[in-house]
């Protein structure tokens, strides 16, 4: 990864282009009873702005479900996909950090032990306490624990970076 990318940009440029080729596709297919293979990938791309999109993308809006979905996603993803690259830039340090104050400490505790208890979750959801998993909540549950095994990586990465910067200094 090259320090003179700046993720904050980057990300959100390719992620809203890739969502908006996939809203493109969903359009012209007929509504399907179950997710189509264009929503599954999104939601493997796009997670975030698709987790924050189902709730309002299920009311009825006519037309497609998936592309009502995917098109509130599109429209999220500018912004998520910001944040997340700053995220980003911050772990890689090519911007500059901000003080780890004691506050910050905290609040990242609460999110790896959250992070923790979801990936349990889904972890039991593949197991015989599931009776009847449909394909839907497993793939739901492979995406979740795919987005939050990457959330923990990141984030003990940064935390070991800024521990070793702080070594140096």
């Amino acid at each position: 990864m090259s320090p003179s990318v700046r993720y904050r940009y980057a990300l959100p440029l390719v992620m809203t282009l890739t969502s908006l080729c996939l809203f493109l596709a969903s359009t012209r297919l007929p509504q399907q009873p179950n997710w189509s293979p264009i929503f599954k990938t999104e939601m493997v791309l796009n997670f975030p702005a698709v987790l924050i999109a189902v709730p309002i993308g299920v009311l009825p809006m006519g037309g497609s479900r998936d592309a009502s979905v995917i098109g509130l996603a599109t429209l999220l993803a500018p912004f998520l996909w910001f944040w997340i690259g700053r995220c980003v830039d911050r772990q890689l340090g090519t911007v500059r950090q901000k003080p780890d104050r004691r506050h910050f400490r905290v609040v990242r505790t609460i999110l790896r032990v959250l992070a923790y208890c979801y990936l349990l979750v889904c972890a039991l959801s593949f197991t015989p306490l599931n009776p009847t998993p449909s394909p839907e909540s497993s793939f739901f549950s492979a995406t979740l624990a795919l987005w939050l095994l990457g959330y923990l990586v990141c984030s003990y990465w940064g935390a070991m970076r800024r521990s070793t910067d702080r070594n140096r200094g």
